[in-house]
């Protein structure tokens, strides 16, 4: 009985299509993982500022909206940067093939 099998060429070229898959979720995953940490911040400061009325607590509030921002626009250009390198390799990963 002859066991048919796929080209080890074809293999390695699936797998390298799975693992870039795997990470662009990984890296969506990520984003939604600082734009939660981002609306903690910025739900922490906003309750801060409103429920509180002192100055040094209203000062933490803000400065909890402003790191909010901070890790939202971190995680929002880190997302972009790690799309376009996956993007790149895999154009490269083409090229070769042909």
């Amino acid at each position: 009985m002859k066991e048919s099998r796929q080209p080890i060429h074809r293999e390695a070229t699936l797998l390298e299509r799975l693992s870039a898959e795997r990470t662009a979720l990984s890296n969506e995953r990520t984003l939604l993982a600082y734009v939660r940490t981002a609306l903690a911040f910025v739900a922490g400061g906003a309750s801060l500022i409103f429920l509180v009325s002192n100055t040094t607590a209203t000062g933490f509030g803000w400065m909890g909206i402003f790191l909010g921002g901070l890790t939202l626009a971190f995680g929002v250009w880190r997302y972009f940067r790690i799309r376009r390198i996956v993007a790149r390799l895999a154009n490269e990963e083409e090229d070769e093939e042909d």
